[in-house]
């Protein structure tokens, strides 16, 4: 395993590595590593800081269930920078109470997760991955939320 996650470290995610990652590492999906993996490499000054924080995301990725699984896939796609509850329950054919109880109760699918510091235009509540709201929100956005005096709640 330290051999593959050096090779990450030093090159990215290629497909040859997510093979070896994914035979090593059978309970997470490809999104899940390729998400994981860029996150901790933008936030590790060594590999061995890396290989240590990769093994305890792990972790907390593994105990995930199916739903959190697809809600983390549907948030994950290229597609859109977040997404609303509504279009979560429609994409994974769950009910929007039970997307919003597993985003509500989870706690980890909570790591993971970030709700917008403002509402879509329709006035519901926009829902993204931690990581693509660091990488993909406007200044805007970023500045609404540190200096929010309230939060946007889910419901």
């Amino acid at each position: 395993m330290t051999e593959i996650l050096k090779k990450i470290y030093d090159n990215g995610l290629d497909d040859t590595t997510l093979i070896n990652l994914s035979e090593n590492f059978s309970a997470l999906r490809e999104f899940e590593l390729k998400d994981l993996a860029s996150s901790i490499k933008s936030s590790s000054d060594s590999f061995d800081s890396f290989k240590e924080e990769f093994v305890h995301q792990y972790g907390k990725l593994s105990k995930l269930e199916e739903i959190d699984r697809d809600i983390l896939r549907i948030l994950n796609k290229d597609d859109y920078q977040a997404r609303t509850v509504k279009g979560l329950s429609k994409d994974i054919d769950k009910s929007e109470d039970e997307v919003v109880e597993r985003i509500t109760y989870s706690k980890y699918l909570n790591e993971f997760l970030k709700i917008f510091p403002r509402k879509a235009k329709s006035g519901e509540v926009l829902i993204t991955t931690k990581s693509k709201y660091e990488q993909s929100a406007t200044f805007k956005d970023k500045f609404i939320d540190a200096f929010a005096t309230s939060r946007v709640r889910l419901k």
